[in-house]
Parts: structure tokens; C-alpha cells; sequence
């Protein structure tokens, strides 16, 4: 998942929703689209599969990563009678 909406990070991290993983875009206003999909380009090229089960957060200094937390699978969990 792309995207810019710091919610759907927190929703990702706090709640423990499930995600494959999450890049999260933090670049400034001035910072035109074309710059941005470079940018993009340039960390699937060069990282793609560390992206994978991470949180990552793209600005135009910095590229920080963290593992996602676990969440259970569907046929994890138990339900009880």
C-alpha cells in the first residue's frame, strides 16, 4: 500500500490490521509530483522486497523502516463456543 494518510499508518500499527506492507509518502508541498513517483521508483527498484511485511516512511531526506506488526490470520483464530 501507498500512500500519503498518516490514519491509515496508525490504523496499520495500532490496530494491527494486516498489510502486506505500508510506504507512507512524507514529502513537503513543494515537492512536485514528478519528484515524488522518482523517488517511488527509485526505492522499489533498489529495495523492493525489503518493503515487504515493513512500515515505511518516504520523505525527501530519509527513508526509515519498521516491521510490521504480526496479526493473526483468519484461520488463527479461535472463536469461541
Amino acid at each position: 500500500m501507498i500512500t500519503a494518510d498518516k490514519d491509515f499508518g496508525e490504523l496499520i500499527i495500532k490496530e494491527h490490521r494486516q498489510a502486506v506492507g505500508v510506504l507512507l509518502l512524507r514529502f513537503s508541498e513543494e515537492t512536485d509530483d514528478v519528484q515524488k513517483a522518482n523517488q517511488v521508483s527509485a526505492l522499489v527498484q533498489k529495495s523492493g522486497q525489503t518493503l515487504v511485511g515493513c512500515f515505511t516512511v518516504l520523505s525527501e531526506q530519509a527513508i526509515r523502516q519498521r516491521p510490521l506488526p504480526q496479526t493473526q490470520s483468519d484461520s488463527d483464530i479461535e472463536l469461541e463456543p
